[in-house]
């Protein structure tokens, strides 16, 4: 299995090629990465020594004909749509690191495009795969007791220029629906001391508040059930394995994510947005 990366500037690519040419954890399935793009030229052969990856492609468009799928990861995700184009329409499989876009008209535009090719196409966040994030969702959805719903905290802000808030909102979008349902609701943005406040109010009667500030440590879960609450600390740091063995898995056929589940995070933010602007809970269906 040979594998391409197009956008280089996150870190993710430095940790993925590096995990599967370099470390091979047990078990891996059988992939290499052997070919890379990306902006910055000084940049790419920084991943290629890292990762022990063969060539350095001048043009995204060049690895086609040499690799069996490709990782898209731009930090930025309104470039994923134009990167991913070219692969897409020469029938390569593609798994697009978070976000999916930054926007909701690009997913669809995206998912668009590879349905009509019918070219495999998924992204996650790292934290929908995370054994914390794992193991609360199984003692939350199997506790026999009145739900409440729960809290989200972690890392984000609205300065960088990979798409402001939902650069990392995407995170805690994809915890509140991998573990408290793929369900529709309403929710009430505010920005409050550079932090972002979220009241989602599920249409099963539940309520998740979600906090983000760039001064947060590491994601949070919270649960509250009938007279009692559990808690439980994501790092960020130590999922790169179970990142990469998704990813892997994925290009060898594995089962990936619906497009109602890829699109759902998106419906949530262009919600988050236009409560922002309207100062009043927007409602969202996934």
């Amino acid at each position: 299995m040979r594998l391409g990366y197009v956008g280089l500037d996150n870190s993710h690519a430095d940790q993925l090629t590096r995990m599967v040419n370099v470390q091979r954890p047990d078990g891996l399935p059988e992939a290499r990465f052997t070919h890379l793009w990306g902006r910055d030229a000084a940049r790419a052969k920084v991943v290629q020594e890292k990762g022990q990856v063969p060539t350095i492609c001048a043009r995204i468009e060049d690895m086609i004909g040499h690799v069996d799928g490709v990782v898209v990861g731009a930090r930025a995700g309104d470039r994923h749509l134009a990167e991913a184009r070219p692969l897409i329409e020469a029938g390569l499989p593609v798994f697009v690191d978070k976000p999916l876009t930054n926007t909701l008209a690009d997913a669809e535009a995206l998912l668009d495009l590879a349905e009509a090719h019918k070219v495999r196409l998924t992204s996650f966040s790292g934290l929908r795969v995370a054994p914390e994030v794992t193991e609360f969702k199984a003692k939350y959805t199997a506790i026999d007791a009145d739900k409440y719903g729960g809290a989200i905290s972690g890392h984000g802000d609205n300065t960088n220029p990979y798409g402001g808030w939902y650069f990392y909102a995407v995170h805690s979008l994809e915890m509140l629906l991998e573990v408290w349902g793929l369900r529709g609701g309403e929710v009430l943005a505010a920005e409050i001391a550079s932090q972002l406040h979220l009241r989602c109010a599920l249409d099963n009667g539940q309520i998740v508040t979600i906090q983000l500030s760039e001064k947060f440590p590491p994601f949070s879960l919270i649960g509250f059930i009938d007279h009692n609450s559990f808690a439980t600390v994501v790092p960020l740091g130590g999922i790169q394995e179970q990142v990469t063995r998704r990813v892997v898995e994925f290009f060898h056929g594995a089962e990936d994510l619906s497009r109602r589940e890829l699109l759902a995070p998106l419906k949530v933010m262009e919600a988050v947005r236009q409560s922002l602007v309207t100062h009043k809970a927007v409602s969202y269906d996934v």
